[in-house]
């Protein structure tokens, strides 16, 4: 999804997303089940659950930081069947001000430099796919943190 305002091979170089620290391994995706289903055949590592998503245990590695295991030399193992957090980073659906809204975390080198309209502009219809994820998952939708940048309001009061 979020190839439309980023390529694959800048996603594939850089890798901050799959990467974590002690301070934002919070940010290691959550599976759906039907995601997790759709992945089991890459997954031989431990799952827990938490509030409704599967999440992959990860160790620390020689940097001291958690890697993801489906992580490889030439990008996910999952290709295009990426868990939907994983689909939209470095954007998140959050709560905000009590309704739905489209956030970019900073984190990401490329994205973070465009601006809010240019981000919707080549999303397009992507935002409205996003929407139609949130409403079936309702269990993907993030709290709001201080270092998220608005895009823009789903136009819609979360339930």
């Amino acid at each position: 999804m979020i190839r439309a305002i980023l390529r694959r091979d800048i996603c594939a170089q850089c890798k901050v997303c799959c990467k974590y620290t002690d301070n934002d391994v919070w940010d290691a995706p959550g599976f759906t089940q039907a995601e997790l289903t759709r992945a089991t055949k890459f997954i031989d590592n431990t799952i827990y659950k938490d509030h409704g998503l599967f999440f992959l245990k990860m160790a620390k590695d020689r940097n001291g930081e958690y890697v993801c295991p489906l992580l490889s030399d030439t990008g996910c193992l999952l290709g295009d069947n990426k868990p939907f957090k994983c689909a939209i980073w470095p954007l998140y659906v959050v709560t905000y001000s009590k309704k739905l809204a489209l956030v970019l975390s900073n984190e990401c080198p490329t994205v973070s430099q465009l601006q809010n309209q240019d981000i919707i502009d080549q999303l397009g219809e992507t935002i409205s796919h996003i929407y139609k994820v949130i409403q079936a998952f309702p269990e993907l939708v993030e709290p709001f943190r201080p270092q998220f940048r608005v895009i823009c309001f789903l136009g819609i009061s979360p339930s």
